[in-house]
């Protein structure tokens, strides 16, 4: 089997490729766990099609199975545009799984008429069952409704003629600020009825997440302070997705920690809206701020105002998980920066409390995690992912 963490992917140009006669094989019995999954697209020939394939920042997830036969496909006649793979986590299903949704509308202004959009699912059904979509693909595809049909593949399939677009969008840094074409089709519906003067300030929390997605570990604090200062605070979770993509319409000034919710805020905000990301992990907070100005123009800030870095211990045989890491806050430099760059009208007096409570507050998410939290030796910081990352954003205003 093919390892996914050692391919290396540059992607092509935006294209749609149309197999006729493709066969489709999906949630195949695999070794992979989440979010890897065995499943593939081949020629009538039996080719794997490299434009099939689901590439993240680590590699494949679309990884390889056995070559199926024609004799024991079910047919599927029509023109079906491929999706790619159902996800289940909602920052995975909002990119990845709707990555190739442009298609729908490059076809339709090339005058093909689609009979549907066909999606890998994540586990077998029974015949008689609706496409098995998944609570968050299915949540993704209100708003951003592709306005045809759409099925899932669980077995193996021949389409009659199978659309085949590349993605749009990735977490691999080659394609995280997503195609003009994918910017289109989700601007055209995340922007759909907002407002023509927003005029509300947002603070995006993830208080709400628990504790194994990481945060800052004094963020009820950030929050408190940014309510104060007169932000709405919002907790993307409590709310659907049309929710969501009303509130960031909305704002004239978003602040929040680098999360999934900024990919959602990226398709709904105004150009003129000010964001401000305050980083939690190195990279993501500036891979997302060039997304996030990618797809709306808007003006986004970077703030790296943390310190310690906090995992689960190491040495237990537990190794980092990067995206899951706590960090401690600078406070006043936090403060100083918002009000530098215009998300607080004055500087305020934001200091870090006490080392007792401190202590308290990681004892608690220890307990919480049921594992005792550590600050990273600063011997192993230089392994975190994308450190080398350069703003594309910044590096165009500067030219």
């Amino acid at each position: 089997m093919t390892d996914v963490a050692k391919e290396e992917w540059r992607p092509g140009a935006p294209a749609v490729t149309l197999v006729k006669g493709a066969l489709m094989n999906g949630a195949d019995d695999s070794p992979y766990s989440w979010p890897l999954q065995a499943c593939g697209v081949f020629s009538p020939d039996g080719e794997r099609l490299a434009a099939s394939e689901t590439w993240s920042f680590a590699g494949r997830l679309s990884v390889d199975c056995r070559v199926p036969s024609r004799a024991e496909a079910r047919r599927r006649p029509g023109r079906w545009l491929f999706g790619g793979v159902v996800f289940n986590h909602f920052g995975h299903a909002f990119i990845y799984s709707a990555s190739r949704l442009w298609g729908v509308d490059h076809l339709r202004a090339e005058g093909v008429a689609l009979d549907g959009v066909l999606f890998f699912q994540r586990a077998r059904r029974l015949p008689e069952d609706p496409p098995h979509l998944g609570k968050r693909l299915a949540e993704v595809l209100v708003p951003y409704d592709p306005g045809i049909p759409v099925d899932t593949v669980a077995g193996v399939e021949v389409v009659e003629e199978l659309y085949l677009p590349t993605q749009g969008i990735s977490t691999d840094p080659a394609l995280f600020l997503g195609t003009p074409g994918h910017h289109a089709y989700m601007r055209r519906r995340g922007r759909s009825g907002a407002p023509a003067t927003p005029d509300q300030d947002i603070y995006i929390s993830r208080t709400g997440t628990g504790p194994y997605k990481g945060n800052h570990i004094l963020e009820n604090l950030i929050e408190r302070q940014m309510a104060e200062a007169g932000y709405r605070i919002f907790q993307p979770e409590k709310a659907t997705l049309a929710e969501q993509i009303a509130v960031y319409q909305s704002a004239r000034r978003i602040v929040g920690v680098d999360g999934s919710a900024f990919h959602v805020a990226a398709t709904a905000i105004a150009p003129e809206c000010k964001v401000a990301i305050i980083a939690r992990r190195a990279y993501y907070a500036d891979a997302m701020a060039d997304q996030v100005h990618a797809f709306s123009g808007a003006e986004v800030t970077v703030i790296n105002a943390y310190t310690d870095v906090y995992s689960t211990d190491p040495s237990s045989g537990t190794p980092i998980q990067w995206y899951r890491t706590l960090v401690m806050t600078d406070f006043d430099l936090l403060g100083r920066t918002l009000a530098d760059h215009g998300f607080l009208d004055r500087a305020p007096n934001w200091q870090l409390p006490r080392a007792e409570r401190i202590a308290a507050r990681i004892g608690r998410w220890s307990a919480r995690l049921g594992a005792t939290l550590v600050p990273v030796p600063d011997e192993l910081r230089g392994a975190e992912p994308g450190l080398g990352y350069v703003r594309v954003s910044k590096a165009e205003k500067a030219g």
